[in-house]
């Protein structure tokens, strides 16, 4: 059984679409340039310029449509330095939710000061490619909060602890 279904949309000149055998991130956005005549073809290159200005043919069942894997397909009409910010901004919030899962205790920073609060939902990104997520027990329960403005409370074990207390002992004498 195949990982996406093939795309059945009939492309027009100027989206943007992604390649289903790409990695799911805004670097990897396309937007469709032409069609080629006779095989059928959809002529396609990446919006990034990290990518060389290469047009590639492919066929239209590969190509899908980026918001099925949470990407804003305005994104890949970006001028590249937006480009660029949302790549990054993208990889903060998959770090974020692979290593901080929902109800991480964090230290707000904001105008009234510093406090703290639980993550409330795992980070995501807006349309506009800023990360947020949701907080409870701060201002009010379920306020979105601009992810860099968050970090998380690190916790040391008992075992960690006990391991670095072990190595720094010396044996007196």
């Amino acid at each position: 059984m195949p990982l996406y279904d093939p795309n059945t949309v009939q492309w027009k000149k100027g989206n943007v679409v992604i390649h289903k055998a790409d990695e799911k991130s805004p670097k990897m956005l396309m937007v469709v340039v032409g069609f080629t005549r006779q095989e059928g073809l959809v002529k396609t290159r990446y919006t990034s310029l990290v990518h060389k200005r290469t047009v590639w043919e492919n066929d239209l069942k590969h190509l899908l449509d980026p918001s099925l894997f949470g990407l804003n397909p305005v994104w890949g009409l970006y001028i590249q330095e937006a480009q660029e910010r949302i790549q990054s901004t993208w990889e903060q919030v998959r770090f974020w939710n692979n290593r901080y899962p929902p109800g991480t205790e964090v230290i707000v920073k904001g105008l009234t000061g510093i406090a703290s609060a639980k993550t409330d939902s795992k980070a995501f990104m807006s349309e506009f490619g800023t990360a947020f997520v949701y907080l409870r027990g701060h201002i009010a329960d379920d306020v979105q909060w601009l992810l860099k403005e968050i970090e998380p409370v690190t916790v040391q074990s008992p075992l960690d602890a006990r391991a670095f207390n072990e190595s720094t002992d010396h044996p007196s004498s």
